[in-house]
């Protein structure tokens, strides 16, 4: 018997202006090397933190295994609103977080958004490279991040 576990994530984000949608997109991302240390430290022993922060940059260089950090990051890393196990296609198979970037928060062309377990240094678990988001001052940026097992 013959068993391959993948964890797929994929981002979706949603910029508010005034409370109305502005725009909305969807990319998978890729799980960075140190998000898979990071994945089985958490299954041995829980000896690395759990992810508790996002963050958005403006580097638009594709996404690679070795990465540890955003390319340019725009302001600081944001605390998570939510984290839950949620169901995709058995049940508890996926983890989702919620992020909000406020109005006046992480301004400008953003490509690029990360996952990470500390608010600052820590470990990157995933990152995402797009399309360029043009987030103004009066914007609200939500981004909900899942990690599913299959």
């Amino acid at each position: 018997m013959k068993s391959t576990v993948k964890a797929i994530g994929t981002l979706d984000a949603e910029m508010y202006r005034s409370g109305v949608l502005v725009s909305q997109w969807n990319v998978r991302n890729l799980i960075v090397n140190d998000g898979l240390a990071l994945l089985a430290s958490r299954l041995l022993d829980n000896s690395s933190s759990p992810i508790t922060h996002m963050a958005v940059g403006n580097d638009a260089a594709a996404a690679a295994g070795g990465d540890s950090d955003l390319g340019s990051m725009l302001g600081s890393r944001v605390g998570l609103e939510s984290s839950a196990l949620v169901t995709s296609a058995v049940t508890n198979d996926s983890i989702q977080y919620v992020a909000r970037f406020s109005a006046g928060v992480s301004v400008g062309g953003i490509t690029e958004a990360g996952l990470f377990n500390a608010a600052t240094g820590g470990s990157m678990l995933s990152r995402v490279v797009f399309p360029v988001q043009t987030k103004t001052a009066l914007d609200v940026l939500v981004l909900t991040w899942k990690i599913q097992f299959t």
